[in-house]
C-alpha cells in the first residue's frame, strides 16, 4: 500500500519456465488519508501509475510477471486549504488553520474558542463575509472545497461581550 492501508492480498501463480504468468490488476483499492489512489508501479517512488484496475478495460489490465514482483501504491496528495480568520475591526482574530482535503477534495476544519476583542460590540460568531450574518460558532466544522477560505467576525453594536449564537433562555424580573 505504500504508506497507506488496504492493499489486496498476495496473488500466487504457477509460472511457466521461461515464459511467465499473467496476473490480472485487482479491483481493490487502497487508502490513504488526504491521498488519492492512482494506480500501482513497480517503483516505489512512482509518481503515475504502469497499472490500474479498470472495469470498461478489463483485457488491457494484465501484468506479465516471470518472478516476484512487488507492485507499489502511486498516490497524489490531495489539495490543502487554509481557513482565515479577519477581526473585522476587533483585533487579536484567530491564527489560520490548514488542512488536507478527503477523497471529495474537502477540508473540515473545526473553529476554535478564541474571541476577537472589539471595544463597545458584541461578537456574534463568523461571517462568510465581511458585512454578513454570523454563520460559524466555536467548535462548528467548516467544510472547504476548491480554495482558501476568510471567515469574518460578525459585530453588533453594543457593551464588549460575546455571543455563542444559541438562543437566549434566561429571565428578568422588574
Amino acid at each position: 500500500a505504500n504508506g497507506g492501508s488496504g492493499a489486496p492480498a498476495p496473488i500466487l501463480a504457477a509460472a511457466k519456465a521461461d515464459v511467465g504468468v499473467s496476473i490480472d490488476i485487482p479491483e481493490q483499492e487502497p487508502t490513504l488519508k488526504y491521498h488519492t489512489f492512482q494506480g500501482w508501479s513497480k517503483d516505489a517512488k512512482a509518481t503515475e501509475a504502469e497499472y490500474k484496475y479498470n472495469s470498461s478495460k478489463k483485457s488491457q489490465q494484465d501484468i506479465l510477471v516471470t518472478k516476484d514482483t512487488v507492485l507499489y501504491a502511486v498516490w497524489k496528495e490531495n489539495p490543502t486549504y487554509t481557513l482565515y480568520y479577519n477581526a473585522n475591526g476587533g483585533s487579536g482574530a484567530p491564527a489560520a488553520q490548514s488542512g488536507g482535503s478527503d477523497e471529495n477534495h474537502t477540508a473540515t476544519l473545526t473553529i476554535p474558542s478564541g474571541v476577537p476583542p472589539r471595544n463597545g460590540y458584541t461578537f456574534l460568531g463568523w461571517a462568510v463575509s465581511r458585512n454578513g450574518a454570523a454563520a460559524y460558532y466555536a467548535g462548528n466544522n467548516v467544510k472547504i472545497k476548491g480554495g482558501n477560505v476568510t471567515l469574518y467576525a460578525a459585530w453588533q453594536k453594543g457593551s464588549s461581550s460575546y455571543n455563542n449564537g444559541g438562543s437566549g433562555g434566561g429571565s428578568s424580573s422588574g
